[in-house]
């Protein structure tokens, strides 16, 4: 691994938009697990056990969505889409909650949340390394992006809280600031696949073999990122 694409990395502000954007989906995660027992047992009258075996549908439908979603991503090489259309769906679920418009509704939120948090994280975390090519910068983006999200884990038991609307509209709050970050990176992503595709980068290669080409990476005319 060279020093230089480690210095890239710290240097590249989608680096940090990476990071920044996946500390509120995690938080959401950590914060949603935990805590999903105890936001179906305020929704009605239920035993332990019967909490317990709600919270399975829930898990079920958040994990086979999260899968057909990643194939779907990995397919089309899409990562921005889903990513954003998940964290939507949370949002809409913790609306839900906190609109109490009945156990039946406030239950269904709790599956909107799921299916959100689970694809917006899971994807995340995919992107990062697809859109760097190089060892050595994708190494320290994905290290950094990594330990940033997982830090979330300390936030999480805050959120839910009496002076939170027991968490909701923080949760709404932390994922809307998470949503424009992705929208960001989105745009970015398919303004320079717009432009290499226009050839306003070809420049770059006169003069250089197949394998300078090759090292540089996702500065490479000729490399498209996944949006």
């Amino acid at each position: 691994m060279e020093w230089s694409d480690v210095k890239d990395g710290l240097k590249d502000w989608t680096t940090w938009a990476y990071c920044f954007a996946l500390f509120p989906m995690l938080t959401m995660l950590y914060s949603f697990v935990v805590f999903l027992p105890t936001i179906i047992h305020d929704l009605g009258q239920w035993t332990a056990t019967e909490v317990q075996a709600m919270t399975v549908p829930v898990y079920a439908v958040g994990a086979i969505v999260y899968i057909t979603c990643a194939r779907l991503s990995d397919l089309t090489q899409r990562r921005g889409y889903f990513i954003m259309g998940s964290i939507v769906s949370s949002m809409a679920g913790y609306g839900m909650l906190i609109a109490e418009k009945g156990s039946a509704v406030s239950y269904a939120g709790t599956f909107f949340v799921s299916i959100g948090i689970f694809v917006s994280a899971g994807i995340s975390f995919a992107w990062v390394p697809t859109n760097n090519p190089r060892y050595g910068k994708r190494a320290i983006s994905t290290g950094l992006h990594l330990t940033i999200g997982n830090s979330s884990g300390v936030a999480s038991p805050f959120l839910f809280q009496g002076s939170f609307v027991p968490g909701y509209a923080a949760s709404i709050g932390m994922l809307g600031f998470s949503l424009c970050l992705n929208v960001l990176l989105h745009l970015h992503f398919k303004r320079q696949n717009r432009l290499r595709n226009e050839g306003k980068f070809d420049y770059l290669l006169e003069g250089k073999t197949e394998e300078e080409i090759e090292a540089m990476g996702e500065k490479s005319p000729r490399f498209r990122f996944a949006t």
